[in-house]
């Protein structure tokens, strides 16, 4: 009888061509780890998974690569609780993983365990620098490659995955989309997913205040007086020209709220909904109208309260 899990049997790992990324059977995997599994028992077998998993990737994305000093090979960097798969040198990629933990420890600090649980495959990421290969990895979950740097995959199998960024913004990438991994399992407003990852890569990364810099006073600039403050609340305003002024006033908004109680802005994380754009959640939480907060940053003026919007959102 073989000594083989049966969760790592070759039915559940389909075997590919050269070149191809392993797509394994994550659905059946997950649930025969569960009806066999149980506690450090499950964990243990959700890592032999992923390190097989990874260990093809690596493979895979090296099959086809010819090293030189501008072109590295995969390797594998590792800390506790984070795998970084990426084209760099051993300790850049170690270092990469290193800073994945110093995020994992303010996050918790801001937002608590109840927010901020680990996956159960721990925190991996693939960072592939070719184009054309990230496009071969992002088909089979049907993304364009050239419309993102950076794509939280929450199931079946958890990681993000990362490319098309100079080195010199890897790492602002990388804070960014780890908020929204941790974050994505809320049903909370734009504003705070954009804040808050405004807010970790500030805390964490010289190079982050270095490029915010230059943004001004939330409180003198035009843009919210000409266009109002309705697509701020409903968040289409973070994905157009007006992205960077958006950025810079949820960021106010989260470091207000932070520095007035870091206990109270965790219970209203967990309240907080996009489709009221969190007032409902403020209001409760804090006493206050969310459109208060607005006003205390951009000064007095006829600013919209957020509108209910008719899709009702939930946790999942």
């Amino acid at each position: 009888m073989s000594d083989t899990p049966l969760f790592m049997h070759d039915d559940f790992w389909p075997a590919v061509e050269k070149g191809q990324f392993l797509r394994p059977r994550w659905e059946q995997i997950a649930a025969v780890i569960d009806d066999t599994r149980d506690g450090p028992d499950r964990a243990a077998a959700w890592h032999e998974a992923r390190d097989r998993w990874i260990g093809h990737a690596i493979k895979t994305l090296n099959a086809s690569r010819t090293p030189t000093p501008m072109n590295l090979p995969y390797c594998l960097g590792c800390s506790e609780h984070f795998r970084i798969i990426a084209p760099y040198k051993q300790d850049t990629a170690d270092d990469v993983a290193s800073l994945g933990e110093k995020f994992r420890v303010i996050a918790r600090q801001i937002l608590g365990e109840a927010i901020t649980s680990d996956p159960f495959v721990g925190h991996v990421v693939l960072i592939i620098d070719d184009r054309k290969v990230a496009q071969q990895y992002l088909d089979y979950f049907g993304v364009n490659a050239g419309a993102i740097s950076g794509l939280c995959i929450h199931a079946p199998f958890p990681h993000i995955m990362m490319h098309n960024f100079t080195r010199f913004h890897l790492r602002l990438v990388f804070v960014h989309e780890l908020n929204h991994a941790v974050l994505h399992k809320l049903p909370i407003p734009t504003w705070i997913h954009e804040g808050l990852s405004r807010h970790f890569e500030s805390r964490l990364l010289t190079i982050a205040n270095m490029r915010f810099a230059n943004e001004v006073d939330v409180g003198r600039n035009r843009l919210w007086r000409e266009i109002g403050i309705a697509d701020f609340w409903n968040g289409s305003v973070f994905y157009d020209t007006r992205a960077s002024t958006a950025y810079l006033l949820a960021t106010k908004m989260i470091t207000r709220l932070l520095k007035r109680d870091a206990a109270l802005f965790t219970q209203f994380m967990l309240k907080a909904n996009r489709r009221d754009a969190g007032d409902a959640a403020c209001r409760e939480i804090y006493g206050h109208p969310i459109l208060d907060l607005a006003r205390e940053l951009l000064g007095p003026g006829d600013w919209e309260a957020p509108k209910i919007r008719e899709d009702k959102v939930t946790a999942t």
